[in-house]
């Protein structure tokens, strides 16, 4: 999936679930698609002069980049937002595998939500790969090649019953 072709301007991602995929290293990702018009009179904090970077004018001086610029100079001078080399390593080490794992998630999780749908002790099943989802037309344009391994559902006991599966 590519939300920045479906019109997203901003994407944000955790590496910590899916793409680092070992749980060893924290971290996030923030994409901007250079395609939102900060200068839209909504965001004074882009077109106005910043006191901290002696008047600069993000919007004005850089452009499609100020969002990012504005994330990176003010993010990590007021946050410390940089990732450690060694999780920098272990997050890219599990995007080698990225591919193959999610095709694998996606396939278990349809698998398991079917599994589910036909239980008799399950009341609901959510999961957008069943054909009973309401989102399943809306899976199966944006998510073609499967839709992640997130599935829940409900037992027909109610919370009590739940827990007993837990």
């Amino acid at each position: 999936l590519n939300p920045i072709k479906h019109g997203a301007n901003i994407v944000i991602h955790s590496l910590t679930k899916y793409i680092g995929g070992q749980g060893t290293s924290l971290g996030g990702a923030i994409i901007d698609a250079g395609t939102f018009d900060w200068a839209n009179g909504k965001f004074p904090e882009f077109t106005e002069p910043s006191a901290g970077y002696h008047g600069l004018k993000y919007h004005e001086t850089l452009g499609a980049a100020s969002y990012t610029f504005k994330l990176i100079l003010e993010g990590l001078r007021d946050f410390g937002g940089a990732m450690s080399p060694t999780n920098a390593f272990n997050i890219i080490q599990g995007l080698e595998t990225l591919p193959v794992r999610i095709k694998q998630h996606s396939e278990n999780a349809l698998e398991l939500a079917k599994w589910l749908e036909a239980q008799d002790e399950v009341a609901w099943v959510n999961y957008p790969g069943l054909e009973s989802s309401k989102y399943n037309a809306l899976a199966k344009k944006y998510l073609p090649k499967g839709q992640s391994g997130i599935v829940t559902f409900g037992h027909k006991g109610g919370f009590d019953a739940a827990k007993t599966i837990a």
